[in-house]
């Protein structure tokens, strides 16, 4: 089985809140304790003039201890739960109550265990305080989580976009680094388009496909482009290729044109994302030179799948050292896409046989 280039790349995602520094995941769950068992005090002894220190240290010690553990509990299950709320979709209802509804439970079971340890009596007077507050502090532990969380999701967006931007920047570099007069290029095919006989189809056909090629990269595309435009660009270099090996190659194509309503539909997609396993599966072809090219567009998904013989003397993946390769894709479509929106797998499907299979969510 292949495994998806994507999963050995490192990827941004939301962290979990409670990620932090030891030093403050020791004392933001003290400080909770400490306000909520002070809180609870006020609130309880104060109307009714109670001196809390009158109960016996076993009693004190008991509420004490119980209400750090339990501080440090539900600040850790109230971290998860944000995570759970953010990856699924959680009535608003629900999404508050739980919380209040376990810190609630937590608190009634504390006061209860240490007023029966002591043997004190115990009231709904004696029960309602803890139980208010617990759930109270709980909820606002809840909003404090979920704020830091979108905070650092908003920091990693941002963090995400500027190594987007970053990319982009040297991609368009290196190929401006790459240009020679491109407009002199293009008049150059015209001209030579324009010399070759009109009855010598083929070769003004080459010439098209590979004024095609030029255009795309010379003159880089900022942002989405049109599916149809990709799927063009895959036709001319298929074309090229094709010709180049037709001898010692056997090619079987299943592309629709880019002027065929599936693909023809406004969708867009991002440059370069197909091309580089198109061009793996001519570059790296061996053995009998068999290569498989398949593209199809159904239920808002692209599925792209190359295949191409190896030698059998040298099954090692096909890498490229220089340009885009599989790698960069790879950390391209990790960039560009959330994990659920791609999927790349490429690896040997028996022992002659390379393929790779991308899979992109179309918007």
């Amino acid at each position: 089985m292949s495994t998806p280039l994507s999963d050995t790349l490192p990827t941004l995602r939301a962290p979990h809140p409670y990620n932090r520094p030891v030093s403050t995941r020791l004392i933001y769950p003290a400080l909770y304790a400490a306000i909520t068992f002070l809180l609870v005090r006020v609130i309880n002894d104060i109307p009714i003039g109670s001196n809390y220190l009158n109960h016996s240290l076993w009693f004190i010690a008991i509420e004490l201890l119980c209400t750090l553990f339990a501080s440090y509990l539900c600040f850790y299950i109230t971290a998860w739960w944000v995570t759970v709320v953010e990856r699924h979709s959680v009535p608003t209802l629900l999404e508050y109550s739980c919380p209040a509804l376990f810190a609630a439970f937590v608190a009634a079971s504390i006061t209860a265990l240490s007023h029966w340890l002591e043997g004190s009596p115990l009231g709904f007077t004696i029960l309602y305080p803890p139980i208010l507050i617990g759930a109270m502090t709980e909820i606002w532990i809840y909003l404090w989580l979920k704020y830091s969380m979108m905070q650092r999701k908003y920091h990693d967006e941002q963090l995400r976009s500027e190594r987007i931007r970053n990319k982009q920047l040297l991609t368009e570099l290196r190929l401006l680094q790459s240009q020679f007069h491109p407009h002199f290029l293009f008049n150059m095919l015209n001209t030579i388009y324009f010399t070759i006989d009109e009855t010598n189809e083929e070769a003004r056909a080459d010439v098209e496909h590979l004024s095609n090629l030029l255009r795309r990269q010379l003159y880089p595309t900022d942002g989405k482009v049109p599916l149809s435009s990709e799927i063009s660009v895959l036709h001319s270099y298929i074309h090229l290729s094709s010709k180049r090996m037709a001898e010692r190659a056997g090619i079987t194509v299943d592309i629709p044109s880019s002027e065929s309503p599936a693909v023809n539909t406004g969708q867009l997609i991002y440059p370069h994302l197909l091309l580089p396993l198109v061009e793996n599966a001519f570059k790296h072809a061996g053995g009998d030179y068999s290569i498989s090219i398949s593209l199809t567009v159904s239920g808002g998904w692209l599925q792209l799948t190359t295949s191409n013989s190896v030698s059998s003397s040298r099954p090692s993946t096909p890498s490229s050292p220089h340009g885009i390769g599989l790698y960069n894709l790879s950390q391209r479509l990790a960039l560009i896409y959330p994990q659920s929106h791609f999927t790349l797998h490429t690896g040997l499907s028996d022992g002659n046989t390379y393929q790779s299979e991308l899979r992109i969510r179309l918007a």
